[in-house]
């Protein structure tokens, strides 16, 4: 095993606050074998040989997300991304007076936390596990480090955040509000207590 690098507990630490639910982090020691076909079929390795997506794989971390746990939190720093392998998350955006608007349930090979405020670093949308989950989780920094290396790995995430960017605005035409500016901090305050309580 490598040294640690400086910074690393730092990083660690801010993936675990930006990731409340997640209960469990554990090294791929089993390989990723198991997990070949989601991997395959995954949108975020489209068009990548198998190699260059176990490649990518191996640089992530497996983790096990209790069922009803928050993931991360609108306007909270975004500092990982990940695919789920198994299980199902919904995602929310927050809107006037605290309400949440619905934005999407994603599923098994679907990339979660893809999309944030370019400006601020900070999520858009809040996710929280439907039902147990298991997802590969890579520190945003690293992740973005491969999509330099592998070309076709940019291009997938580009396009899932374009999509999703997409999606999120006419969900919030729908609802009335035409930003994707986080909401004000008294109502993102209010909402964080209310997922603490939630978690109790």
């Amino acid at each position: 095993m490598s040294p640690a690098r400086p910074g690393d507990h730092m990083r660690q630490a801010e993936i675990k606050e930006g990731a409340e639910g997640l209960t469990e982090s554990l090294a791929l020691a089993g390989g990723i074998a198991g997990w070949g076909a989601v991997l395959e079929a995954a949108p975020l390795f489209g068009g990548m040989t198998r190699a260059e997506g176990e490649a990518v794989a191996w640089r992530a971390q497996e983790w096990r997300i209790a069922a009803g746990r928050l993931l991360y939190m609108e306007g909270r720093r975004a500092v990982f991304m990940g695919l789920i392998l198994r299980g199902r998350v919904r995602v929310t955006r927050l809107l006037a007076f605290g309400n949440e608007m619905p934005v999407w349930t994603l599923g098994t090979g679907d990339a979660v936390g893809v999309l944030h405020d370019a400006a601020t670093g900070a999520h858009c949308c809040s996710a929280r596990a439907v039902e147990e989950c298991v997802a590969l989780v890579w520190e945003r920094e690293r992740l973005e480090s491969s999509m330099e290396e592998y070309p076709g790995l940019k291009k997938n995430v580009e396009a899932i955040r374009r999509r999703r960017r997409n999606e999120l605005e006419e969900g919030l035409r729908g609802w009335g509000r035409t930003t994707m500016e986080a909401p004000p901090t008294h109502i993102l305050t209010w909402s964080r207590r209310r997922a603490r309580l939630r978690d109790v």
